[in-house]
């Protein structure tokens, strides 16, 4: 199977946590990884496909997710946080149970979860509200 060739590499392209899942897997025994790495790896086909990644790690790292290395300016890694939020997963039942409510109860799910983002830390708030914002994006196509 060919790779896909991405033109962009916006949060619609690949989510924040495919991101990082991406910067783990691609990460040194020290723990970080490069902005070509990156970009090769997602067969970025831009002018300038480092500036791309560089711009988006840029985001999450101020969102709390990712940091810079203080001695190789091109160079990321994953923080706590990132890693944690990179890792979570509901578990079968957990997901049975959400597949299972009717909608009146989604509308009380999305009421207490919107309170529960709004008191969650700052990376994880962000993350959550660009995993809402991709997730309910209409395709134009």
């Amino acid at each position: 199977m060919a790779k896909r060739r991405l033109e962009s590499l916006t949060l619609f392209d690949y989510s924040d946590r495919e991101l990082l899942h991406i910067i783990s897997e691609e990460q040194d025994e020290d723990g970080w990884t490069d902005s070509s790495a990156i970009a090769i790896r997602l067969g970025l086909d831009t002018d300038y496909p480092n500036a791309n990644v560089g711009m988006r790690l840029g985001w999450l790292r101020r969102y709390g997710a990712v940091e810079k290395h203080p001695e190789r300016p091109k160079a990321w890694g994953l923080t706590h946080v990132g890693r944690a939020l990179m890792n979570g997963d509901l578990a079968r039942d957990e997901v049975e149970m959400l597949d299972g409510l009717d909608s009146a109860k989604m509308l009380m799910i999305t009421r207490y979860l919107t309170g529960r983002y709004r008191r969650s830390g700052v990376t994880a708030s962000h993350l959550i509200r660009r995993e809402w914002q991709r997730g309910t994006k209409r395709n134009s196509k």
